[in-house]
């Protein structure tokens, strides 16, 4: 009787443990440091060394995850590697492991105003112009009678849309003329065997687009690296 009386005790005087906080989710990365991206499934991740995380989207965007950089398993080589769908050059060769599983890609630094960073500038969101814009492709590779309208919207670095069956998104970067788009990741909607094949069309040529041409009457042109062109009008 006395030690349940006493084991009751001390039971009432040794306060509740408290469950361990759960860490907060990191803020995704939105000025990175060096850029990647990859094919099958599609994939990219953006570093941002000064904050010593990254962010990395795979599975066509639908799965996303910012990690500590001293918890991600990824490799950078230096010596160039060749988008193999568009033909787009990056600097460097990019291996990421995660979650079981291994990514290939290739990515590059990402320079800003002031720093010295190499490559190609991120744009800043800014009113008018070719940032912030609605545009919808006039004409694709010469062709001018679309099967359905494809619009896209660039707003600072990013461009989303529809390119006449599914909403895309990606990565949009322009320095003077030059502009770089992609990786870009689609819905799964299925369509018309024409839409599709529309639909193929607008994403590989918008992720080959090198060259930026504004005429200046609410048209532009962008080029692709073998010369192929999408005209648009905002």
């Amino acid at each position: 009787m006395i030690a349940t009386v006493l084991l009751a005790a001390a039971a009432a005087a040794t306060p509740p443990k408290r469950k361990a906080p759960r860490p907060r989710p990191l803020p995704p990365v939105t000025r990175p440091t060096f850029e990647a991206q990859g094919r099958e499934p599609g994939w990219s991740l953006m570093v941002d060394d000064r904050a010593g995380r990254a962010t990395l989207r795979w599975d066509y965007g639908k799965q996303v995850a910012t990690i500590p950089l001293d918890q991600l398993d990824w490799s950078r080589t230096p010596g160039g590697c060749e988008d193999s769908m568009t033909g787009v050059r990056f600097s460097d060769t990019v291996k990421v492991s995660y979650g079981g599983r291994t990514l290939s890609g290739c990515g590059e630094d990402v320079r800003y105003d002031g720093e010295s960073m190499p490559t190609l500038e991120r744009p800043r969101p800014a009113a008018g112009g070719a940032v912030a814009t609605d545009w919808t492709i006039v004409e694709l590779d010469g062709l001018k009678a679309l099967v359905r309208p494809a619009k896209v919207t660039i707003s600072g670095d990013r461009i989303s849309g529809n390119a006449g069956c599914n909403r895309i998104s990606g990565f949009y970067r322009r320095t003077g003329d030059r502009v770089r788009i992609g990786p870009l990741m689609s819905t799964r909607m299925a369509c018309p065997p024409d839409l599709m094949a529309q639909e193929v069309i607008v994403i590989r040529m918008l992720e080959g687009i090198d060259r930026f041409e504004d005429r200046g009457d609410g048209t532009a042109v962008w080029s692709t690296r073998d010369g192929r062109r999408i005209v648009v009008r905002r």
